[in-house]
């Protein structure tokens, strides 16, 4: 219907406004539905609809600007106002691209000298005070939210993005929309899209309007033709922008420099939003034409016919899909659980929030697409999710952002969660799990639910809806993630979980002790999962604090906590993961703009001394480009292609062409060189096969790659002796193969052997707190938390960013104490994490399921499944499997090795065969590498269940061996689809048992062995022996301290893909004492608040409180986003300016006279201007 309204009030305005200005009735009509049927509207009616009324009230504004100046007077400028109350609203630069129109038509009428530039003057004035008047309503909120809230034209499109799609001839043809084009993992976002580009009719008669358009202008003569011709001129330079973005006109230069500099700027980057003047130039032109056949009327019946079906066919896109995509067509009732999930959230009310994951970008169900989240529409609950465009202020973004990452990497820690919960005051979890999650990667159902019905702290859920699966559409998501979940139950189709000792959203809380972090969002919740979060006393950023704030914070015994995070790196905001660059050094400056990167951090006053930098001792690596282009991953980051490890690269242009990519090392002392050698990652899908070498100021030197490069010896380059600063490496050409990235594995300089780093890379915590402290320090607690930057092992096509822990930290010499030559104990805590990806025999080493005589291994496992390795094939449980990597099938290989030669003989094999995984045809036995005999397998029928086997007879031997191998010749392939590559890939063989007589069984399970280990970790060099709990914990072996110096210290971890264990965080803990102490003691020091806060009256920016107090300091606590347009009144008497207090909330430190009752009271103040400016719209209205 409203799409209907909209449509139906652009024709019948455009034909009005035609027939007003003499085009004749046919005329009328063609140009009415010329403009209509643009194309432009398609790309906003899926989602946006409401952006169309500029569109719809852009004939309407013209006309009446005709009639105030022919006809003078306020009536007509009234009416002009109407239409921007009805359509200004929506979107600010719309309404000024349309406005270019009727502004248009008084000036080139005055130039005409159809009109006195004074009476021209005079209709813009009445139309503007008028206009101004029925919308200060709405740009009121506009400059509230651009000077309280985070600045969202910086947080959505950028103008590269959009000036990718405003070239000259998509906007003639209605097009130049960068969201037309827009596509996710499950396809095109409007499915009109792909017929308009790839049509070569459509293309064809999209273009023929506009060149009929064109021709008009040069051939009619009509005392409009300047105008409307000016229309077309004026709306494809305002349009094309700087199109294109790197090589713009001298004018879209200009442009480009203004919108990149300027927040006015900003809010005008969407040019293509001027498409309507151009559209309705065109029409009026085309319309004037048809007018113009006066002297048979039959001439201008046929000419509108032709013109109406050439627009007709123009419009089958829409004919054959309907104006709606499909992916956004459901019922129009929502699913009944979703009711019920709406009033169980009412009925729990406690003054707390809702938090619902996890985050997606756009809500789009398995029942339907609803693009927001129906949740806030059917609760009055406070509520809280991460969506595409962030709300809210630094604080509560960065905070919220960094929750939800750790759900779309994977990398929950379940004992994080309900402290984290309680400070944003969060008192019910809303587990989505019907949310389409292919569509764009979010965090899988059935792990959602895994990680928080493991979370200490949350109550048993309450379920919604059935366990039903909620199955990706085919094809599009079948992957490692999914595996290894295979034969779980499928949660609910909605799960809420109640939070424990929640914290409402307006609390109190003590003053004593109160946690100084030095970190962000992320140290929030690192400090929460080692132990120093409780959801009790307030939480403080280090680097937010003033000297004055520090110092109180000090003197009432404040524990200083000292993270890796707050870490210098890019942040993007188009994406819910991904969005994070790698962390930079100190200083560090990009060799190329990066227009996606935009850092909004805790505080727009931060140093690189508040922040985690990276060190690179020996050189300096930089690159123009790494990763994919619509994401970051920092496990391809320009210095890994000079760590010594084959296992790491540099890579670039994952979906994209080479463009000028360049790799730049400045060594930090000139060296001899006489050859550079190239070695590209083993597992590259496309090859650099020619690259450009410059030496300092050198020439070029291009030089074709070839085979060896590809091994782990590497290409070498020989180049004329001398000594070089820096070499800088261009890859210039690729061979055949999917769009996927390429780069460098190691690049080694002469002298250098494999395996030997060029570039040590440390990552440097903060130095400011401590330093800060000062002397006060020495008499605090002090605690470091490192944590390892990390993916979900089984992610596809992602590494960890830090493959180990690798941390440089500062003990100042004034955090010990006045003797110089002091220590300072620190309990060693921490978390470890079988490494997924390790060898296979590796792992049952950690794990101590090693066969006795035997050992296991294979061509390799499913990444990040530790369960899948080869020894789950030899337990004689079928409910365990060996799962081969995704890829090639054919080749793939299992085997037992033995102690010693034995007679071995097979009977039987069990495959998995849920349809989910490839099945095994053909498999040759070896025998201590030598062939034995070729078995081919019986024809294998799928099963519907996940896991799901069949056991086929396998009969061979007897043979003696003491190394026996099962070589996968052959298997019918299940094909998935590679989402990075978009190429398809054959899903893993899955062996449930290998029956064979003579080799050892394996154990299911076995208790953790317990060993001190003094591989996982170096400090200072020197061996720091530790051992791996049961449940994964780290401490030292026989629980001795770690002793420390003033002065900094380097911790290093061995990579797990090596010890098959992930020292994933590493806590040191020291009391106020300067001696050891566990993390429980930091918060033994935090009393409970002596007041008590009750809400008497709630609004939606006023807070009516009580409070009694026993007389003492206290923090009064909104957990509401950060801002200084809060204000806190006791009594009447101000409470003065709110400070950044649990990560993102409004904190208030309270010095009660004594002890009683009193009333404090809550205002968003800014939210009068928004009033006032309504009450002034809705006189500019009636009068």
């Amino acid at each position: 219907l409203l799409l209907g309204t909209i449509s139906f009030a652009a024709a019948t305005g455009a034909l009005w406004l035609f027939t007003k200005l003499g085009t004749g009735r046919w005329g009328a009509l063609a140009g009415a539905v010329v403009y209509v049927l643009t194309p432009y509207q398609l790309a906003l009616t899926a989602r946006l609809s409401a952006l169309l009324l500029p569109w719809a009230g852009l004939p309407w504004l013209i006309g009446l600007t005709v009639r105030s100046a022919r006809r003078g007077g306020w009536r007509d400028p009234a009416l002009f106002a109407l239409v921007i109350l009805l359509i200004g609203s929506t979107n600010a630069s719309s309404l000024l691209f349309v406005g270019i129109a009727p502004l248009m038509w008084l000036v080139v009428t005055a130039a005409q000298r159809d009109l006195a530039w004074r009476t021209a003057a005079a209709v813009a004035g009445r139309i503007a005070l008028l206009s101004v008047a029925v919308s200060v309503w709405w740009a009121a909120g506009l400059r509230t939210q651009a000077a309280y809230g985070i600045p969202a034209l910086d947080v959505s499109e950028s103008l590269k993005q959009v000036a990718a799609e405003s070239s000259p001839d998509e906007l003639l043809r209605g097009f130049g929309n960068w969201f037309f084009k827009g596509f996710d993992r499950a396809g095109p976002w409007l499915d009109q899209a792909p017929d308009y580009a790839d049509s070569r009719l459509l293309i064809a008669v999209t273009l023929a309007v506009p060149i009929v358009g064109l021709i008009a202008a040069a051939l009619v003569r009509w005392r409009h033709r300047v105008f409307f011709g000016s229309l077309v001129v004026v709306g494809l330079v305002v349009g094309v922008g700087a199109w294109p973005y790197d090589d713009p006109s001298v004018v879209g230069d200009i442009f480009k420099s203004f919108v990149n500099g300027t927040a006015a700027g900003a809010a005008l980057r969407n040019t293509p939003r001027v498409v309507p003047v151009i559209v309705i130039g065109l029409a009026g032109l085309i319309a004037a034409a048809i007018g113009a056949l006066t002297r048979r009327r039959v001439l201008q019946l046929g000419a509108a016919t032709a013109v109406i079906a050439v627009v007709a066919v123009a419009f089958t896109p829409v004919w054959r899909h309907g104006y709606l995509s499909e992916r956004i067509q459901r019922d129009e009732d929502i699913p009944a659980y979703w009711e019920e999930v709406g009033e169980a959230l009412d009925r729990d009310e406690d003054g707390t929030r809702a938090l619902e994951v996890p985050g997606s970008l756009f809500a789009a169900y398995r029942w339907g697409n609803t693009v927001d989240p129906v949740t806030p529409g059917l609760t009055d609950r406070p509520w809280l999710a991460r969506e595409l465009l962030a709300f809210g202020t630094r604080g509560s973004v960065d905070l919220l952002n960094a929750l939800d990452r750790r759900f779309q990497h994977g990398t929950v820690e379940p004992e994080s969660l309900a402290p984290v919960l309680r400070l944003l005051g969060v008192g019910t979890v809303v587990a989505r799990n019907d949310l389409e999650y292919e569509r764009y990667d979010t965090a899988r159902p059935r792990d959602v639910w895994r990680w928080l019905t493991e979370t200490p702290g949350l109550r048993e859920p309450e379920g919604f809806g059935p366990n039903a699966p909620n199955k990706p559409t085919p094809g599009v998501l079948l992957d490692e993630l999914e595996l290894r979940v295979s034969g779980t139950e499928w949660p609910p189709k909605v799960g809420l979980f109640e939070v424990e000792d929640a914290r409402p959203i307006v609390s109190t809380a003590t003053t004593e002790a109160p946690l100084v972090l030095e970190g962000d969002g992320e140290g929030v919740i690192d400090a929460a999962a080692a132990g120093f979060v409780g959801g009790d006393g307030v939480l403080l950023y280090g680097a937010t604090l003033d000297d004055e704030e520090l110092t109180r914070a000090l003197d009432d015994d404040a524990e200083l906590v000292v993270t890796d995070t707050n870490r210098r790196r890019a942040k993007r905001w188009n994406t819910l993961r991904d969005d994070v660059g790698f962390t930079e050094r100190a200083g560090q400056e990009p060799l190329v703009e990066d227009v996606d990167d935009f850092r909004y951090e805790i505080s727009e006053d931060l140093r690189d001394s508040d922040r985690t930098v990276v060190e690179q001792r020996g050189a300096t690596v930089d690159a123009t480009a790494y990763g994919d282009q619509g994401k970051y991953l920092p496990s391809e980051r320009p210095a890994l292609a000079f760590d010594g490890d084959m296992r790491t690269a540099w890579r670039t242009a994952g979906d994209r062409e080479l463009d000028g990519d360049r790799l730049v090392l400045r060594l930090d002392e000139p060296q001899q060189l006489d050859a550079v050698t190239l070695v590209q990652p083993a597992d590259a899908r496309r090859l650099i096969t020619r690259v450009r070498l410059r030496l300092d100021d050198g020439e070029p030197i291009d030089v074709a790659l070839d085979e060896r490069s590809r091994t782990s010896e590497g290409q070498r380059i020989d180049v004329p002796a001398q000594r070089v600063r820096t070499v800088e490496i261009e890859p210039l050409e690729t061979g055949p193969g999917p769009r996927s990235s390429v780069g460098f594995a190691e690049v080694r300089l002469s002298g250098d052997r494999p395996g030997e780093a060029l570039v040590d890379e440390v990552v440097r915590l903060p130095r400011r707190l401590l330093r800060r402290a000062g002397e006060e320090a020495a008499s605090r607690p002090v605690g470091f938390v490192f944590t390892r930057a990390r993916y979900d092992p089984a992610e596809r096509g992602l590494f960890d960013e830090e493959i180990a822990l690798e941390r440089e930290f500062e003990l100042p010499a004034s955090a010990i104490g006045e003797d110089g030559d002091a220590t300072r104990a620190f309990a060693l805590s921490g978390t470890a994490r079988v490494a997924a990806n390790a060898p296979d025999d590796v792992l049952d080493e950690v794990l101590g399921t090693t066969a006795p005589g035997a050992v296991f291994r294979a061509s390799g496992h499913l990444a990040g499944d530790a369960d899948a390795r080869a020894s789950r094939a030899f337990d004689g449980d079928i409910a365990t499997a060996w799962d081969a990597p995704f890829g090639t099938q054919e080749g793939q290989w299992l085997e037992a090795e033995l102690d010693a030669p034995a007679v071995v003989s097979g009977t039987t094999l069990t495959v998995v065969a849920d349809g989910r995984h490839s099945v095994p045809k053909r498999v040759r036995i070896e025998a201590d590498g030598q062939p034995v005999t070729t078995v081919d397998l019986p024809p294998i029928t799928d099963l519907g269940e996940e896991g799901a086997t069949v056991e086929v007879p396998l009969e061979f031997g007897p043979v003696t061996a003491q190394r026996l191998r099962l070589v996968f010749e052959q298997a019918r392939v299940v094909a998935a689809l590679d989402d990075r590559t978009l190429e398809g890939v054959a899903t893993p063989v899955g062996i449930a048992e290998v029956g064979v007589t003579g080799v050892p069984r394996a154990p299911l399970r076995a208790p953790l062995p317990a060993a001190c280990r003094s591989d996982l970790l170096r400090l200072d060099g020197v061996e720091l022996p530790v051992r791996v709990t049961e449940d994964f914990g780290l401490v030292t072996c026989d629980g001795a301290p770690v002793v420390l110096g003033a002065g900094s210290h380097e911790l290093r971890a061995r990579p797990g893909l090596d010890t098959g264990i992930d020292v994933d965080r590493v806590v040191l803990t020291s009391g106020a004492d300067g001696a050891a102490a566990p993390v429980s003691t930091f918060r033994e020091g935090r009393p409970p608040s002596g007041a008590r806060v009750r809400v008497d009256d709630e609004g939606a920016t006023t807070f009516d409180l009580t409070v009694r107090s026993d007389g003492e300091p206290f923090w009064l606590v909104l957990g509401q986003s950060h801002s200084s347009g809060w204000k806190a009144e006791l009594d009447g008497e101000s409470l003065g300016e709110p400070r950044l207090v649990d990560g993102y909330a409004n904190g208030w430190l309270v010095d009660p006279p004594g002890p009683g009752t009193f009333t404090v009271t809550l205002r968003w103040t800014p939210q009068n201007v928004v009033w006032i400016a309504m009450v002034l719209s809705a006189l500019g209205t009636l009068v």
